[in-house]
């Protein structure tokens, strides 16, 4: 941005948040609160756009603690919403992308060409997928149902601005000191996230910490306790490695809160995600690492709410008449119905994610269900065979991601000890998708990409940038 336009427009952006802050403060109904979120919205897209390198900082937050505003009709607005348009802009129409291209060039020599050839296969079948994804929407338009096609559009656009945090975040997270701002970024999102769930609970405003702040409701709104749950076991395999490396952010108070988040979401999946991770870095790293996990465990355990365990014995128990035995029972038939979808539709799918809009048609209760609560149904209801290869071609340079770098980088780098967490964390994640399909969802997306492209950063850093 100009400097000559610069100063006015921050000079008039700070009179008027000023003014609408002082009405918010003496009068904080939610309608003054909305008017001051919108206000800071808009500061905050100008912003973005002349400091992108900021606003993808504020991109990496929201993996953790998302910002959301209530709109009209029952919609809202995210920090993703907000951001992701301007970051982009900012970064491909600035200097951002030009001095991301130069440093791409000094990284140079046969081990630079492997890391970012690993990167460029993961990030090529994932483009496959998702014009096949795109391309399936047809079939649903051709099936009588223009409608699902477009909503499902929708949500396939949602994926992508998740998925697009990994080319920012390869772009900006060019030196050390990146590294380490976006890393103190996301431990401050992790302190406040436990903070404002600790006052809502403490409250009684709400029954589960969730990843979602809606900033302009009184009082205290929060929801997503699965993303949340995912975002926790993400930032322990984070920590971890961090610790491995000796580096300021992986302390064990950071592990301690980690899990207290974890337990306060009470996410099944996310418990679920959190012993798939645990159980095979134990096997691979011995029994040193699971008594410093039970150790942790025993601190969080007093936390857990009587609900908590209430919610796992009736779901390990299947009582009778409980919501839990319900809702396993309702899934087998989701699951029996999206299996006879596929059996009718085996090769093109009815389009992506569009078994919820035929659903009805194959089970014998007629039930209408909103998604298959299994990912891998989802993408062969939605995408057919075809479109299931491509995405078991993304899941295969997804794990050799980790083992490609794994093989080149130093030992007692943050890359090294990410990439010996890789491999457990997806697959923690494809666990928890067997009874869920969060991985259409544009924040369990986001997470995952984020995690995947410091990967990659932390590699090329971790050697020399001509190395033969």
């Amino acid at each position: 941005m100009h400097r000559a336009l610069s100063h006015p427009l921050v000079i008039g952006g700070a009179v008027v948040f000023a003014l609408v802050f002082a009405f918010a403060v003496g009068d904080p109904t939610a309608e003054n609160v909305t008017r001051l979120v919108a206000v800071v919205g808009v500061i905050l897209g100008v912003g973005a756009v002349a400091r992108p390198d900021l606003g993808f900082l504020a991109l990496a937050g929201s993996s953790v603690l998302l910002l959301a505003v209530s709109a009209f009709k029952g919609g809202s607005l995210t920090g993703f919403d907000l951001l992701l348009p301007p970051v982009l802009l900012g970064t491909y129409a600035g200097s951002g992308a030009r001095a991301a291209a130069r440093g791409e060039r000094e990284e140079s020599g046969p081990v630079h060409e492997a890391i970012r050839n690993a990167g460029q296969r993961l990030s090529r079948a994932t483009v496959v997928y998702l014009l096949i994804a795109a391309a399936s929407l047809f079939v649903t338009v051709a099936l009588g149902f223009p409608g699902g096609a477009f909503a499902s559009g929708a949500s396939l656009i949602r994926a992508i601005e998740g998925l697009l945090v990994f080319p920012l975040a390869v772009i900006w997270l060019r030196t050390e000191r990146d590294v380490r701002r976006t890393l103190a970024v996301l431990l401050g999102a992790l302190i406040v996230l436990a903070l404002v769930n600790g006052i809502a609970m403490i409250g009684g405003e709400v029954q589960r910490a969730g990843l979602t702040w809606y900033v302009n409701e009184l009082p205290l709104s929060i929801a997503s306790p699965n993303e949340a749950g995912s975002a926790m076991v993400q930032l322990w395999g984070l920590a971890l490695a961090l610790r491995a490396a000796r580096r300021p952010s992986g302390g064990l108070w950071v592990l301690g809160l980690i899990l207290v988040v974890l337990v306060l979401t009470q996410a099944r999946s996310g418990l679920l995600a959190w012993l798939t991770f645990t159980l095979i870095v134990s096997w691979r790293a011995g029994w040193r690492p699971l008594l410093t996990t039970l150790l942790l465990v025993g601190v969080a355990v007093p936390l857990v709410p009587s609900e908590y365990w209430g919610r796992i014995w009736r779901t390990l128990s299947f009582e009778p008449r409980s919501l839990e035995a319900y809702s396993a029972y309702i899934r087998f038939v989701d699951w029996q119905s999206a299996v006879r979808q596929i059996l009718d539709y085996p090769i093109f799918g009815v389009g992506y994610l569009g078994y919820r809009h035929f659903s009805d048609r194959h089970n014998g209760l007629g039930i209408v269900f909103g998604s298959t609560e299994n990912y891998f149904l989802e993408v062969l209801a939605g995408t057919g065979v075809i479109g299931f290869v491509a995405f078991l071609v993304v899941l295969r340079r997804l794990f050799q991601l980790g083992s490609q770098i794994r093989a080149r980088v130093p030992s007692a780098s943050l890359a090294y000890h990410m990439s010996r967490y890789h491999t457990p964390l997806v697959v923690a994640v494809l666990v928890t998708n067997l009874t869920a399909s969060g991985l259409v969802g544009m924040v369990p997306l986001a997470q995952l990409a984020f995690w995947c492209a410091l990967l990659l950063r932390a590699a090329h850093l971790a050697v020399p940038p001509k190395h033969a």
